[in-house]
């Protein structure tokens, strides 16, 4: 990719990270395969945070009358609020990061001259 460009992000098939199903919530770092929330893991949320800032995403909305499970409400809740904001701030957050790099490569270029 050249520094002009800006990465592709978002158009596409949209992928559900987020889930409620049987009073228990779910998450998927692959769109198919889902994992109970209250398994999660570090490198999952790594995952999940990768996937929201470079794919459209859907989650399920918090209902605690769906999500019977404490342990699923209070982790569920937790990941949405997190996810949903990273995802409406991308943009801002994806300009911020290419700047930065713009301005580091910017600083090597002028190293090797």
């Amino acid at each position: 990719m050249r520094l002009d460009q800006k990465p592709i992000r978002k158009g596409g098939e949209v992928m559900k990270l987020l889930k409620i199903e049987e009073s228990q919530g779910f998450y998927s770092t692959d769109g198919d395969n889902y994992k109970k929330i209250d398994e999660i893991n570090k490198d999952d949320l790594l995952k999940l945070v990768d996937i929201t800032l470079s794919k459209d995403v859907e989650f399920d909305d918090y209902d605690e009358e769906l999500l019977g499970n404490q342990a699923h409400q209070v982790v569920y809740k937790s990941i949405l609020a997190k996810l949903k904001d990273l995802d409406a701030r991308s943009e801002e957050f994806l300009d911020q990061s290419e700047r930065l790099f713009l301005s580091e490569f910017e600083k090597y270029k002028e190293q090797e001259s």
